[in-house]
């Protein structure tokens, strides 16, 4: 009897154990898991529970959520986490804010959930005052930037040539690295520095023995601060 009774302790314990153990996977699964309604983009973490003057100072995206859900705005004084977002989804600190679609951004959780996670061949401008060339936001994709070929000549061979072609560098893509020896928009090199163009974060830049054309803007490259 007490064998059985002992067997029977053994087996309750060790379905225990197992069902302890896939519970704890199960977790595990969960918080690593890609959550599909949402882009995987690392800094696409809202700010919607914060003061967006003292709070939001991590490059987090709230102006990228859409509809907020949940009654999860704090109190007064930032205790219990109870009240519905403002307007039926704004940010929580956007107390009188009203938006048509109840939405904190521009919903960009919403085009993901729809199947729009990026297309190579959609060309994408966005444009308020024009772009801050020597913003560092923008200087990983400074190489990237859409150049349209009817506002432009040809461009040239650090001797002064062209080859009747956008694609000066061969590489199969017409972008500003075309331009990189052109002497019509690279400064003049200073006493005793040789000729060169170096790629760099995103980035083109270089002299020429016969530069034209002073470099107008500044950005931080290999960690120097106002390279041009």
């Amino acid at each position: 009897m007490g064998s059985s009774s002992g067997r029977a302790r053994s087996i309750v314990l060790a379905l225990i154990t197992l069902l302890a153990v896939a519970a704890l996977s199960g977790v595990a699964l969960a918080q690593s898991a890609p959550d599909p309604a949402n882009p995987n983009d690392p800094d696409f973490a809202g700010c919607e529970h914060q003061d967006p003057i003292t709070g939001c100072k991590d490059s987090e995206q709230w102006d990228l959520f859409g509809q907020l859900t949940g009654d999860d705005c704090p109190l007064p004084g930032g205790v219990a986490e109870v009240l519905p977002h403002p307007d039926g989804g704004l940010p929580c600190w956007a107390f009188i804010a009203r938006d048509p679609q109840h939405a904190a951004g521009i919903n960009t959780q919403g085009a993901w959930a729809q199947g729009n996670v990026g297309r190579d061949d959609v060309l994408v401008a966005y444009i308020e005052g024009g772009v801050n060339y020597s913003s560092n936001s923008i200087r990983d994709g400074l190489d990237g930037v859409y150049l349209n070929k009817g506002e432009l000549p040809y461009p040239q061979r650090a001797d002064g040539t062209n080859a009747g072609t956008y694609d000066l560098n061969g590489d199969g893509n017409f972008d500003i690295r075309d331009w990189a020896d052109d002497p019509r928009v690279n400064p003049q090199c200073p006493a005793g520095v040789e000729p060169f163009s170096k790629y760099q974060d995103g980035t083109t830049r270089g002299c020429r023995s016969d530069g034209q054309h002073a470099y107008l803007n500044k950005v931080t490259i290999g960690g120097v601060d106002g390279t041009p």
